[in-house]
């Protein structure tokens, strides 16, 4: 929600200083005033250079940096059980 903040003001500055005017020779004229034009075009290039790099925190954060030993004490609790040819049950659920 915290991006869309300043879109929502950007909105509202390009419908508060729109542009459309003609002039006497007939010539129209459309488009949005400097008050809200350099707003919109500020919020765009932070964007579009913040993106990459929120991109790249994000996938970082989502590599596994730790990894629980949960296989491991699987593994281990199967080589110490006495009955080497079976795997032993509800060991997940009896930690």
């Amino acid at each position: 929600m915290a991006g869309l903040l300043p879109y929502t003001i950007i909105v509202i500055l390009a419908i508060i200083f729109r542009v459309n005017n003609i002039t006497e020779t007939g010539r129209c004229y459309i488009g949005l005033a400097r008050a809200s034009s350099i707003p919109l075009l500020i919020y765009d290039v932070v964007i579009n250079v913040a993106a990459p790099f929120i991109s790249l925190i994000t996938d970082l954060l989502d590599f596994p940096i730790f990894v629980p030993d949960v296989g491991i004490t699987l593994v281990s609790r199967y080589a110490e059980s006495e009955d080497s040819t079976s795997c032993p049950t509800n060991t997940w659920f009896d930690q």
